[in-house]
């Protein structure tokens, strides 16, 4: 795998996308893993994707740039759904909640963003942030960044529960 691409395999192992950050940066490119075969090309962002996440039904994913988006597709069509907007530099992560009800965006603003799919509305901000995933449960979130410390959010209230000390470097993922 290139260094330069980001890559996302559904639950059901049907589908992969890839975003190659190198050649055509902005695609996102979705394929049929049983077949090998491109199933279509996805475009609408206007500079590199730099995150990739299915819905846990495998029928929409999402994609993060740094043209400071997040766009929602419908993967039969490859439709654009949606593109939210707020975040003032590169979107960083991206992820569904278990219940598809809400998604969650980081960004190296050092924020965290909170969405209702729906309509595309910012429920709320977390701020110190760069990178964030869901709990099973859909109720709290997790996060990491620059200042090499994980904290856990209770998402109904923005509050932060609780911070997890001991990493000696930037934490990338969560």
């Amino acid at each position: 795998m290139d260094r330069n691409a980001r890559v996302c395999l559904d639950r059901t192992s049907a589908a992969v996308a890839l975003a190659r950050l190198w050649s055509v940066r902005h695609l996102l490119r979705l394929w049929d893993v049983a077949t090998g075969k491109e199933i279509r090309t996805l475009a609408g962002h206007t500079d590199w994707i730099t995150t990739v996440a299915f819905s846990l039904d495998g029928r929409t994913a999402l994609s993060g740039s740094d043209d400071k988006t997040v766009k929602l597709w419908e993967l039969a069509t490859g439709k654009e759904i949606r593109t939210f907007t707020g975040h003032a530099w590169r979107v960083t992560s991206v992820a569904f909640s278990p219940d598809g009800r809400a998604v969650l965006s980081g960004s190296y603003d050092r924020t965290l963003k909170l969405w209702d799919p729906d309509t595309g509305k910012e429920i709320q901000t977390l701020s110190g942030h760069t990178r964030a995933a869901f709990s099973p449960d859909g109720r709290t979130a997790l996060s990491g960044g620059g200042d090499n410390i994980l904290k856990l959010w209770d998402l109904a209230t923005g509050m932060e529960i609780r911070s997890f000390t001991g990493h000696t470097d930037v934490v990338t993922s969560v």
